[in-house]
């Protein structure tokens, strides 16, 4: 196998045991890319919002599995932009064509065809239609296929009245008292629009209920209800989340079409006069590619078990040439511009869903593009494609991003190794149980705290009186036995109490 084919397996390997080790090596973050020296006529943060807005439209099924990724690129003379897209799974040319009909619209809208209200209404409509299976799983409509999400769960409407109303119950006057009417009044809409829509007996009818209900849910007061949620601290917090989640990714659609109606109206730019929609594919990598783990694998696999028992688990998870692979649509996107150089590339990759852990690692490592977040997770059916057709300079750089990436990685590694490998707290085994005291049947009354204390100061006294007679008779020579201290006591107590002092171990001679 040549240095590529040697790298690219190691990069699988390394992947394969940081899943081992740790499924969210990192928590879930937000990426700031710093703006880039060139001639770009969208600054980075249209740029980002642009690619932000086309990634959800192409969004297509409720499958976090099934991820598309878009970048914005710009011709070199300004003059117009092409819309990238590929999908990790299968192949996104329906995708490339309905939304050849949303930009379209944007073109007409560039070059001042229609009214900007109409341009936006328009694109509304297109986007309800094109996208109405996925707007409708949103809500849990009935005229959606149930999954695994859906089945056996309430509407959303009907949960959004009911949750409002617990709320209201426990809200009391004040200010916070008029924002909950406020709420329950858009949720009563918003639940009308709903059930209008459920009303439909087929799903051709619900174009025009649904188009209503995401306008009903873009002027929703969603940080008002967030709010209003949060009053009632019983409730469920994943209800909390939920409710504002959905009611503004609902309302999104219409954002994105007054989004995309002013970016098309932008004056003193011509890069929306003419807009093409491109799509990217790379066959995915046959399991025989990768034959069997290598022996270096094993070898620091056996290294890494060895100091931790919890991963003496079975090799058969990880035998690469048993597992179905991925390329993962960002890094597809980014190998697309480094087979292809160009002027001006994208500088903001976005897909549908965060960048995973390693996703987010390697575009960070190549240092030329950026993902506005990272989940932190890891999959162990990550790869790099191939790139073995990348010959010449390019084709050193490449090679020399790849070692770079796996020497980071080989850090990371590192580091959860010593969080893995931590010494463990065990449980205690003995403990210790409280009870309550055991009830006396003795007759003899019992000593108070106050006489406890003062006969246990009398025992000190006498301790000491006969420490100081024993050093004496010491330095005049003699050897006696002294029982004077166990005579008084005697004397001074009874045998119970006796008993009871902290010197009754002090036995009076003759007594074995």
């Amino acid at each position: 196998m040549d240095s590529y084919g040697n790298a690219r397996r190691q990069t699988a390997e390394n992947a394969a045991l940081m899943w081992a080790l740790t499924e969210t090596p990192s928590l879930p973050s937000e990426t700031l890319a710093k703006p880039k020296a060139g001639s770009w006529e969208l600054d980075l943060e249209r740029e980002k919002q642009l690619a932000d807005d086309l990634a959800f439209l192409v969004c297509v099924w409720d499958d976090p599995t099934e991820v598309r990724a878009v970048c914005i690129e710009e011709d070199q003379n300004g003059s117009g932009i092409t819309i990238r897209i590929v999908t990790n799974t299968g192949d996104p040319s329906h995708t490339v064509l309905e939304l050849q009909v949303i930009t379209d619209v944007m073109v007409q809208a560039a070059r001042r065809r229609k009214p900007r209200s109409e341009t936006q209404q328009a694109l509304q409509a297109h986007i309800t239609r094109m996208r109405r299976d996925r707007i409708l799983s949103r809500p849990r409509s009935r005229h959606t296929s149930s999954t695994w999400k859906t089945k056996g769960r309430c509407g959303f409407g009907p949960l959004l009245i009911q949750t409002v109303s617990q709320c209201q119950k426990v809200i009391k006057g004040g200010k916070a008292k008029n924002s909950t009417a406020s709420v329950r009044a858009q949720a009563e809409r918003l639940n009308e629009a709903f059930e209008a829509l459920e009303r439909c007996q087929n799903r051709e009818e619900t174009v025009h209920p649904l188009e209503a209900l995401i306008v009903m849910a873009y002027t929703f007061d969603t940080q008002g209800l967030t709010a209003t949620l949060k009053q009632h601290v019983k409730l469920n917090q994943s209800l909390v989340a939920y409710l504002p989640e959905v009611i503004g990714k609902l309302g999104r659609y219409v954002r994105i079409s007054f989004d995309l109606t002013n970016a098309a109206r932008m004056k003193h730019v011509a890069l929306f006069h003419r807009i093409k929609v491109a799509k990217v594919t790379f066959q995915q990598v046959s399991p025989r590619t990768f034959d069997g783990t290598s022996e270096a694998f094993h070898k620091r696999w056996s290294r890494v078990v060895s100091g931790s028992p919890d991963l003496q688990t079975s090799l058969s998870c990880l035998r690469i040439q048993d597992r179905k692979w991925k390329g993962h649509a960002e890094i597809q996107l980014l190998l697309f511009y480094e087979l292809n150089s160009l002027a001006m590339p994208p500088r903001m990759i976005r897909a549908s869903n965060s960048a995973c852990y390693l996703c987010n690692l390697f575009i960070i490592t190549h240092c030329k593009f950026a993902v506005p977040r990272t989940y932190g997770r890891i999959y162990e059916k990550w790869y790099l494609p191939d790139w073995s057709s990348i010959s010449g300079d390019r084709g050193g750089a490449v090679q020399t991003l790849m070692e770079r990436f796996n020497a980071v990685l080989a850090q990371e590694i590192k580091a959860v190794l010593q969080l893995v490998t931590l010494p463990k707290t065990h449980p205690a085994e003995s403990v210790l149980f409280a009870y309550k005291a055991w009830p006396s049947e003795s007759t003899i009354p019992p000593i108070s705290d106050g006489q406890l204390g003062s006969l246990y100061q009398a025992g000190l006294n006498d301790s000491v009186e006969l420490e100081e007679r024993r050093r004496g008779s010491l330095r005049g020579g003699e050897t006696r036995h002294y029982s004077m201290t166990s005579r008084e006591m005697l004397q001074r107590c009874s045998y119970r109490q006796f008993m009871m002092s902290p010197h009754r171990s002090l036995s009076p001679p003759g007594i074995a």
